[in-house]
């Protein structure tokens, strides 16, 4: 006789429940880090490159970096939790993994289009330890809160989740979009 493996303690109370959220967006929390650390290193001082590097738009570094950052290292997690969230609470779960995961990358976007403007390793790490990035941490997590609530919401209003895909996915590839086409101009202005 084959054991289910929801059967084992604490993983049917876990299945029975609506943790599944908390799984989905701890991530968030990783990628935040991982993006704002994004620009900084212990060799700085080569950063002249991206200057002098024939590129017409800046922006194609910046998110470069920041697509670098994701597959790299959100990506891989992402997919680890996804695989554990389906294993205690089922295929049925699918719809709420993919929009998390859009949520998560549309968060990104935003954030990386509205905050980050230095090249990916061009600043140096001493600078990093400023009490203003914990607050702008602290607001990262007050608005990831606010995408998984309104996830939460959706599932608690019995709206389907699927219907919710194409309204997070479509400004997600416009901000990175407009996040690649950054010109010299914009990002001299905003630096």
């Amino acid at each position: 006789m084959q054991k289910d493996f929801k059967s084992v303690g604490f993983l049917q109370g876990l299945a029975d429940s609506q943790m599944f959220y908390i799984f989905l967006y701890f991530p968030i929390f990783i990628i935040i880090n991982v993006t704002g650390s994004l620009r900084f290193s212990d060799d700085y001082k080569a950063a002249w490159i991206y200057e002098v590097f024939p590129v017409e738009n800046p922006g194609n570094i910046l998110s470069g970096g920041l697509k670098a950052a994701l597959v790299k290292l959100f990506i891989p997690f992402y997919i680890v939790m996804g695989v554990v969230v389906l294993l205690i609470w089922r295929i049925e779960i699918l719809p709420d993994i993919i929009l998390a995961f859009l949520n998560i990358l549309l968060f990104v976007s935003l954030i990386s289009r509205m905050t980050i403007f230095s090249f990916p390793f061009s600043e140096e790490r001493l600078i990093q330890e400023s009490g203003k990035r914990y607050f702008k941490n602290f607001l990262y997590m007050f608005f990831a809160v606010i995408f998984g609530g309104i996830h939460f919401l959706m599932h608690y209003l019995n709206i389907n989740v699927l219907l919710a895909i194409p309204f997070v996915f479509i400004p997600m590839i416009l901000l990175f979009r407009s996040y690649r086409m950054l010109s010299w101009e914009k990002l001299n202005n905003k630096i």
